[in-house]
């Protein structure tokens, strides 16, 4: 009797195993904690009689993207093989370096093991990409700039997982480099390597956490670009880091730590630039141009900031989410600044740059993005 009373307390217990998801879906008794994968979740599919074969494997989809405690699960998984046992799995979105250092899977392993460089077609078709695009430009007399985002372990290699060595080999990015400061000189391109790793002497230039720059970093971007284009604006009276008041805050962790659902566990010292003079610049009115269609960020599509003063330049920005730590910089500088984020295609735009009619067009990019600009880019 003994015996078959623990067999039933077993399968009693087994089944409540099972059902623990679905009650806590429903009673949601656990803390709840916002899912941050930077992906879409499944959805629950429409049951229909008449397609009953696909229905199963839906279900199990969303099924495993809404269980209860899910979010929760994933994150002590994370917090055990990320931050307990420094586990980087091959397929992680996220990969975790020395000191707790993070990095984009996505950037860092094209850039740092490099062992498919361009092909010699390859970068004679980018090149010709941006001669055609500058060419244009020149013809309608705006100025054109190029920045190149680097990459976090461009300026922080020495924290990757000992497991990724680069074997010495360049990054694809170089060859663009080279090529367009030897075969098209005459496109001003703003190389930040050497200086977001020097002004680490002074301040971290990015986070530990996150794979864009803080706003320090940012304001080094923002001080070659700007000083560049002052060459060629003399009335451009470009922002100090004696204008801002640095502070250090300790927040939560950044855009990785995020990703890992780990963002209150990886908190860190953030820099923060604190302007000691009221911003010029304000929000203008959109021309809603037609978008690149479905996109996460599409609500940053267009952002249009002004300062009341005409004697400044205009400029067309494209872009990506690295720009985003250089706005509050590059707006005080520009009688109007139209960021244009396009999914990360960084087309000529020209419809917008025509109606737009500025003086000067900014591309920024971040470098692991110029091999897809040989698909975007045609």
């Amino acid at each position: 009797m003994k015996a078959n009373n623990l067999q039933i307390s077993v399968i009693i217990l087994f089944y409540l195993i099972l059902l623990l998801p679905v009650i806590e879906m429903k009673l949601q008794l656990l803390p709840q904690k916002k899912n941050t994968e930077n992906r879409k979740l499944n959805e629950l599919p429409k049951f229909d009689i008449n397609l009953l074969d696909p229905f199963p494997k839906q279900f199990e989809k969303f099924f495993d993207d809404h269980f209860g405690g899910r979010v929760l699960a994933v994150s002590f998984n994370n917090y055990l093989h990320k931050k307990i046992l420094k586990i980087n799995d091959p397929n992680s979105t996220v990969l975790i370096g020395q000191d707790d250092y993070l990095y984009w899977a996505a950037q860092s392993l094209p850039q740092h093991r490099n062992f498919t460089p361009f092909s010699a077609i390859q970068v004679d078709n980018l090149v010709s990409k941006f001669k055609v695009r500058a060419n244009w430009l020149t013809k309608k007399g705006i100025k054109f700039y190029v920045v190149f985002a680097p990459v976090k372990q461009r300026i922080y290699p020495e924290f990757m997982p000992f497991s990724l060595a680069n074997y010495g080999i360049p990054p694809k990015s170089d060859q663009i480099y080279d090529a367009l400061k030897s075969r098209l000189p005459q496109i001003p391109l703003i190389d930040l390597r050497e200086k977001l790793v020097d002004a680490r002497s002074t301040f971290e230039t990015y986070p530990k956490t996150d794979n864009h720059w803080n706003d320090y970093g940012a304001f080094i971007a923002y001080t070659e670009l700007i000083n560049r284009i002052k060459q060629d604006f003399q009335m451009i009276m470009p922002l100090q880091i004696s204008n801002f008041e640095v502070k250090i805050k300790n927040e939560n962790g950044g855009n990785l730590a995020t990703i890992l659902s780990l963002e209150e566990e990886m908190k860190e010292a953030s820099i923060k630039l604190i302007p000691k003079f009221k911003p010029l610049a304000v929000y203008g009115q959109k021309q809603n141009y037609e978008g690149p269609g479905e996109f996460k960020y599409n609500v940053e599509f267009e952002v249009v900031k002004e300062v009341n003063d005409k004697s400044l330049p205009k400029a067309v920005i494209i872009r990506d989410s690295f720009c985003g730590g250089m706005m509050p910089y590059l707006s005080e500088n520009f009688s109007k600044s139209v960021y244009i984020w396009d999914a990360w295609q960084y087309k000529e735009n020209r419809k917008i740059i025509e109606n737009e009619k500025p003086d000067l067009v900014i591309l920024e990019i971040v470098e692991d993005k110029l091999e897809q600009m040989l698909l975007w880019l045609k």
